[in-house]
């Protein structure tokens, strides 16, 4: 599966990177809400996008609602926020460091996604 993985924290960024690489995902990373947007933007094809809450320049769910735009991909938002809440453009909402639902999520999803643009 092809996953755009949003975060402005490089130690969490490359470390969740590794372990969806591990269990076979090709992953392009971002380091904020607009980096992320530029990369789909460029035509960057993704089945997932994860995108951390609280990010400089746009956070997740400016993100979210400008990737709707370009993407029909579930959009998971990945937090330590406890009070983030979820939107029509957030399909799930997991907390950081809890790898085995985000894990569980993934699994229990039907792939691939629709690819179709909204533009």
């Amino acid at each position: 599966m092809k996953i755009l993985l949003v975060d402005d924290t490089p130690e969490i960024l490359h470390s969740m990177a590794e372990l969806l690489r591990m269990d076979g995902h090709f992953v392009t990373t971002a380091k904020d809400g607009h980096d992320g947007i530029c990369k789909l933007a460029q035509g960057r094809d993704v089945d997932l996008i994860i995108t951390d809450l609280q990010m400089p320049v746009w956070d997740g769910y400016k993100l979210a609602k400008e990737a709707r735009k370009l993407t029909k991909a579930p959009i998971v938002l990945h937090t330590g926020d406890s009070s983030a809440k979820k939107t029509p453009d957030i399909d799930f909402i997991v907390s950081k460091g809890n790898w085995l639902v985000l894990k569980t999520w993934i699994a229990q999803k039907d792939w691939p996604v629709d690819r179709d643009c909204d533009i």
